[in-house]
């Protein structure tokens, strides 16, 4: 900040950072940061005592930003006095563009110490989107006056997002219809070059670990449980343990899904979030339509289905025909149990279908690639579909909770039916992200929700989605759980440090 002139130091050459900074020395860093250009006609001012002050111009600039308001001051704003950690924040958030936020997240307070009432929604947005942190005591201490080195910090986090933290937690009391709740939530700046989140797998589709085993073996700071799985054996020993929802990591699919929210992140880092379906289209020998799969890694006995690495060793089918494919060309058939190539996949296909246009298209030696298309859950082409082409991690469950930052919550709409996941209260895991880039990770402890979706909007949401929930819920932080889950997971949602 020092280089692009906007903070300056002394004419002895100190910049003296532990220094208090002023309320005139704040409105000159916060207008050159804006590139505001500061106002000749100091007499413009709202304020009755900023005439005399050498910072009157950048004063007055403020107020036609709409960022300082003499109302505020009673008209009086005193520009000597150091400025003190609230009116920071009350300037930043209305220099972010995020006031409208305020009204919402006024009820929100991860501190311990109190905070003035007509601060609260300005200290939790500025809270939501990182600009601001609290102390290590767990105080954000709003009257106290900020350093010249606190200031610039702040300032230099909202035009600068690579500077706001990495990854942080956050704790919340939050009152509802049906009852009180602890909100636990983690925090991700997706902005920043040293941060990943991924879908991670207990090991391959079909097995199981505890949330912070999957966390430690991906080496991450944080984890939450992912999508919906075959928790009961007993009750659907078809497709013991194995996922329901979309999965893809690093660029390769794992599994799809035909019900809820996928949520998609790119290469650069955008989130994107849809009801959607995936299906396989194959070419032969460059030609489009000759082989198509609606299954990926799933024990689908009824469905031509795809099979590769993340399934395992072996196809694990209990009948039907498998083709081979090895380098992009068919190697051999067999089946129902063979061998999955590390280089390539296999196709399944039940009885039903061997002998039929896919499977005649197949032949040795043949070309064969695959693209994957994106429908709605009406099997209709999704609108955006190439969006999704540039995803590079995707983890799937629902339903939307928030869109456009509003509730957005219809689960049957996503064919989503079980009383626990549409209209009972209950402890649930969600992921939402902000409209500049911050993804939350949250867990409560009994919500409906649509109460969920209001919290995910009060947390600064743009967009949401629950992942499952009940005895799956579950959140992991620098090598501890926050909330424990109750049972092993097929997958979880990880953050990596790199």
């Amino acid at each position: 900040m020092i280089e692009r002139g906007i903070v300056t130091g002394y004419e002895d050459g100190t910049f003296r950072p532990d220094r208090a900074v002023s309320r005139e020395e704040f409105c000159a860093v916060l207008s050159r940061t804006l590139g505001l250009s500061p106002v000749s006609d100091g007499t413009v001012s709202a304020f009755s005592d900023v005439g005399g002050s050498w910072a009157v111009g950048h004063i007055a600039a403020l107020e036609k930003k709409g960022v300082l308001r003499a109302a505020d001051y009673s008209g009086v704003f005193r520009p000597s006095l150091p400025i003190t950690r609230q009116e920071i924040v009350t300037m930043l958030v209305r220099a972010a563009g995020l006031e409208g936020e305020t009204l919402r997240s006024g009820s929100l307070t991860s501190f311990t110490d109190p905070i003035p009432e007509r601060a609260k929604g300005y200290v939790a947005a500025a809270l939501n989107h990182g600009l601001v942190s609290g102390y290590p005591d767990g105080t954000f201490r709003p009257s106290g006056t900020a350093t010249r080195a606190e200031a610039g910090l702040m300032v230099l986090r909202l035009v600068d997002p690579k500077a706001r933290p990495a990854v942080w937690r956050e704790t919340y009391t939050y009152d509802v219809p049906s009852g009180e709740n602890t909100l636990q939530v983690v925090r991700v700046n997706l902005k920043r070059d040293d941060v990943e989140v991924r879908p991670a797998l207990s090991g391959c589709i079909g097995q199981t670990a505890e949330l912070d085993a999957i966390a430690k073996a991906s080496g991450a700071v944080a984890a939450v449980n992912g999508g919906y799985f075959s928790a009961y054996p007993e009750k659907r020993p078809v497709d013991p343990l194995e996922p329901y929802n979309a999965i893809k990591i690093g660029g390769t699919w794992v599994h799809f899904t035909y019900s809820g929210t996928t949520m998609g992140i790119t290469a650069e880092k955008e989130v994107l979030m849809a009801p959607i379906r995936m299906k396989i289209e194959g070419s032969v020998d460059g030609k489009p339509g000759m082989w198509g799969a609606w299954s990926l890694n799933h024990t689908a006995p009824d469905a031509i289905s795809v099979f590769n690495s993340y399934r395992g060793r072996t196809t694990r089918m209990p009948s039907g025909r498998c083709v081979v494919v090895r380098n992009g060309r068919v190697a051999g058939f067999g089946g129902p149990d063979v061998e999955i190539p590390s280089d390539g996949y296999v196709i399944y296909f039940p009885e039903t279908y061997v002998g039929g246009w896919s499977w005649k298209n197949l032949k040795p030696g043949s070309q064969v690639s695959f693209d994957v298309v994106f429908t709605t859950h009406k099997d209709e082409p999704y609108p955006d579909s190439f969006k999704w082409k540039g995803v590079v991690h995707a983890i799937g469950c629902g339903p939307r909770l928030v869109a456009g930052g509003k509730r957005a919550t219809d689960p049957r709409a996503e064919g989503i039916t079980e009383d626990k996941q549409t209209v009972l209260p209950y402890n649930r895991s969600a992921v939402g992200v902000t409209s500049d880039g911050i993804l939350i990770i949250a867990t409560c402890n009994r919500m409906t929700i649509e109460e969920l979706a209001d919290a995910l909007v009060d947390l600064g949401a743009k967009d949401a989605m629950q992942l499952d929930s009940g005895a799956s819920s579950g959140l992991f932080y620098e090598g501890k759980y926050l909330t424990r889950p109750g049972r092993k997971l097929a997958s979880a949602l990880v953050v990596v440090k790199k």
